[in-house]
């Protein structure tokens, strides 16, 4: 490998593409699962976070699976593709969560990266 390749390599590291997907999965289903996959081979990301909402602000939900058992759906459905995280983020949190909160915390965590 010379060094113009290492240099490139050191670049693209730098430039990650990184999506968010929020929701409240209640639950996670085949459709967020294509969409996301999608999405990040259209826009060549590096990942997409599954954001879960603890909850959601801007309809009401009463019938909200335990958040606990919605982040563990989340993974076990993401499992098989290595591009696919989950953040429990907005779980943690215990509040309504509204996305520029959740924006501001991933620009804090990833930095221009994100």
């Amino acid at each position: 490998m010379n060094l113009k390749n290492i240099k490139d390599n050191i670049s693209d590291l730098r430039q990650k593409r990184i999506g968010i997907l929020g929701g409240t999965f209640n639950p996670i289903h085949m459709g967020h699962l294509i969409m996301a996959e999608k999405v990040c081979t259209h826009h060549r990301l590096s990942k997409i976070l599954f954001i879960p909402a603890y909850i959601p602000p801007h309809k009401y939900v009463d019938d909200l699976a335990d958040t606990h058992h919605r982040y563990q759906m989340i993974k076990e459905a993401i499992s098989g593709n290595e591009k696919f995280e989950v953040s429990d983020f907005e779980i943690k949190r215990e509040v309504k969560s509204y996305t520029i909160d959740t924006l501001q915390y991933l620009l804090n965590l990833y930095g221009k990266d994100f």
